[in-house]
């Protein structure tokens, strides 16, 4: 679906135009005149302009002129009965997509559109790409919002860790660890470089050793090609091993061994061959306790931390919450194609009164929710705030006197549990945290 502004003076034609995008599912407005086209471009956003070259009050050329002179974002096709190679030249050096003899069928249109659309979207796509890798040069940490005196800490040793050949990253699960593993990668400066990412706990067990370390034809039922495994898709860059304290036991000491020696053998294959990458592990689980319970070899966990790395929760640094508000704000204005969306008075005091167990990503999510629930510009808190928290912020006064952060983290989940049902899956999409996070504070709670 794309929002198209037809320009033409031929009501009858451009109308059939219009009902026939419609149908399509594209957004149109029309325009009778240059006047009416450019009061149109000034007011709205638009990803394609349809422009007849013959117009009341000058030429559609005019008109691109005027479109490049703003530098605006949007992709133009010129359409005419009058067609001439000069016209198209000039049409074309002004920044036109294509040139569309009359008449011309709803197909031909469409399909036109189509493409137009698809070099639009590949050269956004293509200035995103320049854009993070100027500011990856600049700074690699750039990704990494926060002010917090901890956060500063994490942008330091994420820069020294570039150059170390193991990281292992901790933190509650949605603080950004995957964010910071990617920081870690693009520190290192060389944008060529893979960056293989993999969720350990999110691979069934038969499947986890042919993922990483790949498979000959036969190795087994079903493998009837050869697979490289993620090591060897790594080369020369970073694998980032995401869960680590959820990989199965049988696998840990060939995934020790390959810390040692860089040594890959794939499933089936009578040789080893080497493999130079970085690894990045990360995990929320407490690794030292993993190691006394058995579920972790304890030579793996010394040869995982070498380089440490630990994210402290969102509620350890409120004020970082400012910040991630704007650049949320600023990303979901833009997904959503709307003006800049704001957060009404007191809000940010009210979300930093908040314990956000599900993090950064609790945080986004609750924005994001709350800009699609509401066709205003400026955000109500109540609608960002989960409502135990506005009851009874931190350290503030309820109906039963002052209750912890714990109490009203509590009261907040097992009323999101309620609102859904039960449902585990549907409750921890909600409050943006994993189900393993959420069925451990439940058993906290006793309530499983």
């Amino acid at each position: 679906m794309a929002a198209i502004l037809l320009v033409d003076d031929e009501a009858m034609l451009r109308q059939s135009m219009a009902i026939s995008l419609r149908r399509d599912g594209h957004l149109v407005a029309e325009a009778g005149s240059r006047a009416e086209a450019f009061a149109a471009i000034e007011r709205d956003v638009f990803d394609l302009v349809l422009i007849d070259l013959r117009l009341p009050d000058g030429d559609g050329l005019t008109l691109l002129r005027e479109m490049r002179a703003q530098s605006l974002d949007v992709v133009a096709l010129v359409v005419t009965a009058f067609g001439t190679i000069e016209n198209a030249v000039e049409a074309m050096r002004l920044g036109a997509y294509d040139f569309l003899q009359k008449p011309f069928g709803p197909e031909r249109l469409e399909a036109c559109i189509l493409r137009a659309l698809e070099h639009r979207r590949l050269k956004a796509e293509l200035r995103r790409r320049a854009d993070v890798e100027i500011a990856f040069a600049e700074d690699p940490t750039a990704s990494i919002v926060g002010e917090s005196a901890a956060l500063v800490e994490v942008r330091r040793l994420v820069r020294q860790a570039a150059a170390s050949r193991v990281v292992l990253v901790t933190g509650e699960t949605g603080t950004g660890k995957d964010l910071v593993a990617r920081a870690v990668h693009a520190a290192a400066g060389d944008p060529d470089a893979p960056f293989v990412a993999v969720n350990c706990g999110g691979l069934p067990e038969s499947l986890v050793e042919s993922e990483l370390f790949g498979h000959v034809r036969g190795a087994f039922t079903g493998a009837s090609g050869v697979r490289r495994g993620l090591f060897a898709e790594a080369e020369g860059g970073t694998l980032f091993l995401d869960e680590i304290g959820d990989v199965p036991p049988g696998l840990q000491p060939r995934l020790l061994r390959f810390l040692e020696s860089g040594e890959v053998r794939a499933v089936g294959a009578d040789h080893t061959s080497h493999v130079t990458c970085r690894i990045i592990a990360a995990t929320h689980r407490d690794l030292t306790l993993a190691v006394r319970e058995g579920r972790l070899r304890q030579d793996l966990l010394y040869r995982l931390d070498v380089f440490r790395i630990a994210i402290p929760p969102l509620r350890e640094r409120p004020q970082d919450i400012e910040p991630l508000a704007t650049r949320f704000l600023m990303r979901i204005s833009r997904r959503l194609r709307r003006p800049p969306l704001r957060l009404e008075p007191g809000a940010i005091e009210a979300m930093q009164a908040w314990s956000w167990p599900g993090n950064v990503r609790e945080l986004e999510h609750a924005l994001e929710r709350a800009a699609l629930l509401t066709e205003a510009d400026e955000l109500p808190v109540e609608m960002v705030v989960p409502e135990p928290a506005l009851e009874a912020p931190a350290g503030g006064p309820s109906a039963t006197g002052p209750r912890s952060m714990a109490e009203v983290e509590r009261a907040h989940i097992l009323a999101v549990l309620d609102e859904c049902g039960g449902d585990l899956a549907g409750t921890a999409r909600a409050l943006g945290i994993s189900r393993s996070t959420l069925r451990r504070k439940l058993a906290q709670y006793g309530s499983e």
